[in-house]
């Protein structure tokens, strides 16, 4: 293995120093010098985008961010990476969860018991947190989302980003779609009714998963479900554009009068007949090619 100095070391961003384009603690980073940030969720006014995500934003006038420093390559034998099964890790999660820490839980985040069970969270004992399964396209585990009661959100080391689907989650054709963003929020879902429903893991992931699920499954409509805050509606269009390549009713909403997300919306006392009706009377958003839609169900 071969290890040089990487272009700009970035920093991540914390609780203390939020990203100064967002405003929010996590994914961001900035550069050691402060030059430049690389914001995850807003593009509006970036430099560039990257490949693997996020934003260059340019905060004041210094270059020294694009010098490289190359330094000896090392080559240091590394031992074979031993796979995590997180599966196994999940399913400990669940019988480690007590009646009591379920409740706390389905109280602080407005959702009933069914829901819990349906997304099988569960209690990691050495880090004292509430676990979320996230599922790759086939159903499998394959990383492990951590909520301490606080508030704060974490994973477990050796996973992989994923979604969060319920285990009675219908792969029909033809099945009508919820796809919200995070975990809460898809346990708001299913806990008013609507069990197909797939939790981002951010505003801007699970893009690539929940696409191969659409092309495997077919759908017969997308709805998906936006943060009211900027990042949300961003990372929603950007999923949404996606989708309408390759699913026939693709829509989006948002919460109304300013509600903060889909788990505030229904703890306000919103309920499934409210959600569809708003997806009714929402347009369906499609590609036109000279005044003809496209077949995008074509092989």
């Amino acid at each position: 293995m071969s290890i040089t100095q990487s272009r700009t070391d970035w920093i991540r961003c914390t609780r203390q120093h939020p990203c100064p384009i967002c405003g929010r603690p996590d994914w961001c980073g900035m550069s050691a010098d402060g030059a430049v940030c690389r914001c995850m969720r807003i593009s509006e006014g970036a430099i560039k985008s990257y490949p693997d995500g996020g934003f260059l934003h340019r905060l004041k006038d210094s270059d020294s961010w694009k010098s490289r420093q190359y330094v000896r390559t090392v080559h240091v034998p590394m031992p074979p990476m031993q796979s995590v099964d997180m599966g196994a890790i999940a399913a400990q999660c669940v019988r480690d969860m007590r009646p009591e820490r379920m409740a706390w839980l389905c109280g602080h985040l407005g959702v009933n018991e069914d829901s819990m069970k349906a997304f099988r969270v569960g209690w990691h004992r050495s880090h004292e947190a509430y676990s979320f399964s996230m599922k790759d396209q086939d159903g499998k585990v394959v990383g492990i989302r951590l909520r301490l009661p606080n508030g704060s959100k974490f994973s477990v080391r050796g996973g992989h980003e994923g979604v969060f689907i319920p285990e009675d989650f219908k792969q029909c054709r033809g099945e009508v779609w919820h796809i919200c963003e995070g975990a809460s929020d898809a346990l708001a879902l299913y806990s008013v009714g609507l069990h197909n429903v797939i939790g981002r893991p951010s505003c801007s992931g699970g893009v690539g998963i929940i696409c191969d699920m659409v092309r495997e499954f077919r759908p017969g409509q997308c709805v998906i479900i936006a943060d009211a805050d900027a990042p949300g509606m961003a990372g929603a269009e950007r999923l949404l554009h996606e989708l309408m390549l390759i699913c026939l009713d693709c829509r989006l909403i948002k919460p109304p009068n300013n509600t903060k997300d889909v788990r505030a919306w229904i703890i306000a006392g919103a309920s499934a007949d409210d959600i569809r009706t708003a997806a009714s009377i929402s347009p369906i958003r499609q590609y036109t090619f000279k005044g003809v839609i496209r077949d995008r169900y074509r092989n």
